[in-house]
C-alpha cells in the first residue's frame, strides 16, 4: 500500500468527506504541507467541537439521572 493510499485511508477512517481528502492530498502532492496540515487541523477542530457538544449532553443526562427531581 502506497503512502498516499495510507493517508487517504486514514482520513476516510477519520470521517473526512471525499472532497476534503482530495484537497489535502493535492496540497501534500504539491509540497504545500502547511496547507494540508491546516485542513486536517480544521477538521480535527470540528470533530472536537462535536465531542464537546456530546459531552455536554451526557453531563445533562447524568445530572438528571442523579438529581432528586426524578428519584423514586
Amino acid at each position: 500500500m502506497g503512502k498516499n493510499t495510507q493517508i487517504k485511508t486514514c482520513m476516510k477512517d477519520a470521517g473526512m468527506d471525499d472532497s476534503s481528502i482530495e484537497t489535502c492530498l493535492e496540497y501534500f502532492q504539491m509540497g504545500e504541507m502547511g496547507c494540508g496540515r491546516k485542513k486536517l487541523h480544521e477538521y480535527r477542530t470540528k470533530l472536537l467541537a462535536e465531542i464537546q457538544m456530546k459531552q455536554k449532553q451526557l453531563n445533562c443526562l447524568d445530572y438528571l439521572i442523579g438529581s432528586d427531581y426524578i428519584k423514586q
